[in-house]
């Protein structure tokens, strides 16, 4: 029985080590949507903020509210179908609890704010809608930056 030693070089270990950081970034660059998508989403969930509660009573915001929501799922809709394309498929379920937990608090507070600001608009709070837009904007900002669409955590490699 014959003993092969491998011996590395040190410059083909580095050589490996730069290929995997390289692998990680292209695989963190697939699964996270860029900064210009992040932020029309974004813009557009707060937008809708504003329009939800402008529409109550005015059937002409009840339609732009319609049709905000209508781009917000095309948008999401075109970026899963060019994902799908490339053969990167987003796991669109929880997977653990704390996915779960990740997921439904951002949902939760998303849905509380546009509840927020349509009832509190309703009685006379103007400036509402605008406050809970910008919560809106800046937490979808950052759970898209920090976290995939199921709530996972996105590890930067």
């Amino acid at each position: 029985m014959n003993t092969q030693r491998n011996d590395v070089s040190i410059d083909d270990a580095k050589a490996a080590l730069d290929a995997i950081a390289a692998a990680n970034r292209v695989a963190y660059e697939s699964v996270t949507p860029p900064l210009w998508l992040r932020t029309l989403l974004a813009l557009m969930l707060g937008a809708l903020t504003v329009f939800g509660a402008w529409s109550s009573g005015s059937s002409l915001w009840t339609f732009v509210t319609l049709i905000t929501i209508s781009v917000i799922m095309i948008i999401f809709i075109s970026y899963y179908w060019i994902l799908r394309n490339k053969g990167i498929k987003l796991r669109l379920n929880p997977k653990n609890l704390t996915e779960k937990i990740i997921s439904f608090l951002g949902s939760f507070t998303t849905a509380l704010m546009i509840m927020l600001s349509i009832e509190l608009y309703r009685d006379g709070y103007i400036w509402v809608p605008y406050i809970a837009a910008i919560i809106n904007v800046g937490l979808m900002l950052y759970l898209m930056s920090k976290y995939s669409v199921n709530g996972a955590r996105i590890e930067r490699g």
